[in-house]
């Protein structure tokens, strides 16, 4: 896997490893050529990140089909851009296929079994190509992000993460901390006025954010990225962006606090405890229970676990139902 993202790295290498594949990790371009081409292992598949600043997903790819021993080498796109064009771009360059961010477990299994299944180029249905055109329609909407999308709904992100709860509760201890980081990396960006440079950190903060279900943060870093991208007017637009580094502070704490305590790891409880707990509102217990369920559709045996503590949660008009 070639990926500059940390994050977005460490949760496609969870992923992955919880379904059985065993993972070599590239933190960049150059890196992902030396595995490839000169490395020990053979791989039966590389997932190419798009966006990387040394050497992009597009020219590593390039590279490595110049070698003729690597013709037949499955190569699969990982991007937050899910337009056709950007997907005729992968093709192009020789990848066999093409899917967007955030990562979704179910369709990244699929992907990577159908390309070393056969080995042989699986494009986009059209079905799939519909779907990521919404997709990218979606993400180019100048969404004002209100309380209710601030982030994504609980059993979304776990159902993306196909239902490894554990593995979302590790990412977001250090969600905070990294994409604090991020916004301080673009702060001095845009102070020294690198374009590029700034819009290459916004792109990592919006993989990052929409990653772990922070709506709001991806939105707006994602918006300010194409603007930086996009502008004919680089100074004015290099200073709504620094307008913009305060708001961004105030959605990552408050998208952090909101994820943390949805995805709190329960106490044990003795039954004392456990009967004195409030139940949950009738809204909040169905959509954990429907996380739930998309796990049990799944064969995923962490719902077990799940079901069994949130059964103590209950409303009161289903407390003989869950019990």
């Amino acid at each position: 896997m070639v990926k500059d993202n940390a994050l977005n790295r460490q949760v496609a290498e969870g992923m992955l490893r919880a379904e059985g594949a065993r993972v070599t990790l590239a933190e960049s371009g150059r890196e992902g050529i030396e595995a490839v081409l000169m490395g020990d292992t053979r791989f039966h598949a590389v997932l190419m990140d798009v966006q990387m600043p040394d050497l992009d997903g597009i020219e590593v790819t390039r590279l490595i089909r110049a070698d003729g021993r690597f013709d037949a080498l499955p190569i699969v796109a990982m991007t937050a851009n899910t337009s056709n064009a950007d997907r005729d771009t992968c093709i192009e360059a020789g990848m066999n296929d093409h899917f967007g961010k955030p990562i979704d477990v179910e369709r990244l299994v699929a992907v990577l079994r159908e390309q070393v299944g056969r080995g042989a180029s699986s494009l986009l249905s059209p079905d799939d190509t519909a779907t990521a055109e919404a997709m990218d329609q979606h993400d180019h909407k100048d969404d004002d992000a209100d309380d209710d999308a601030l982030v994504e709904p609980y059993d979304s992100i776990v159902t993306r993460f196909g239902g490894n709860v554990d593995l979302i509760r590790s990412l977001l201890e250090g969600f905070g901390a990294q994409t604090g980081t991020l916004i301080a990396k673009l702060s001095t960006k845009l102070a020294s006025r690198d374009l590029p440079g700034a819009a290459s950190v916004l792109h990592a903060i919006k993989g990052s954010a929409s990653t772990l279900g922070a709506l709001a943060l991806g939105k707006l870093a994602g918006k300010l990225e194409r603007d930086l991208l996009e502008t004919k007017d680089a100074a004015r637009t290099l200073a709504t962006a620094e307008e913009n580094v305060p708001r961004m502070q105030q959605l990552l704490s408050t998208s952090a606090q909101r994820l943390e305590h949805a995805f709190a790891r329960p106490r044990a409880a003795s039954p004392e405890d456990t009967a004195k707990r409030e139940p949950l509102a009738d809204a909040d217990w169905r959509e954990r229970l429907n996380a739930i369920v998309a796990m049990l559709d799944s064969s995923n045996l962490q719902a077990i676990a799940m079901s069994e503590n949130l059964a103590p949660l209950a409303p009161e008009t289903h407390r003989e139902e869950a019990d």
